[in-house]
């Protein structure tokens, strides 16, 4: 190999300087951008979840007005009478529903029959449209298997509308 000028090693480390200057620069440039979409999928998957949580709270916070308030629905009274009446195997019911709000009530009571481990038996279903204040309504229904009946729960939904005046 032959000697090199002076001038020819100086063109030689400066170009040797200037593509380990390039390849630090790109391998910099390189970790920046992934640093950079790690950032923004992270940012993005944050934005998703926070999208989420408000949506939640605010279909929990706004979400169907179907039913009144418990407070509300406490007003309606319900009684459940047995009657001295089977027929094809089934005990006769009186259900009775008792309005003591001062609002017009619209909504459904569903009666579930149970055993003494509170396993489902049967079910009897009845809606109630403007029942007016301190109004009384009755419907009779029947359950199978009275022998095993230890208890009947119920549950009430609706609405209540204010009572227009004339």
């Amino acid at each position: 190999m032959t000697d090199l000028t002076p001038e020819e090693r100086e063109k030689i480390f400066q170009e040797e300087k200037a593509r380990h200057e390039a390849k630090k620069q790109f391998e910099t440039e390189s970790k920046e951008a992934e640093v950079s979409a790690n950032t923004k999928k992270a940012g993005k998957g944050c934005l998703i979840l926070i999208g989420v949580i408000v949506v939640v709270i605010l279909l929990i916070i706004l979400g169907p007005k179907k039913n009144g308030t418990v407070k509300q629905l406490e007003q309606i009274r319900v009684n459940i009478i047995r009657e001295n009446k089977f027929e094809n195997g089934q005990q006769d019911y009186i259900f009775r529903a008792t309005n003591t709000s001062k609002k017009i009530f619209t909504g459904d009571i569903t009666f579930t029959a149970v055993d003494e481990t509170d396993n489902h038996i049967d079910n009897e279903y009845f809606t109630i449209e403007n029942l007016k204040s301190g109004a009384v309504t009755s419907v009779e229904g029947s359950f199978k298997e009275p022998a095993r009946i230890t208890n009947v729960k119920y549950e009430v939904s609706g609405s209540f509308e204010p009572v227009s005046k004339p």
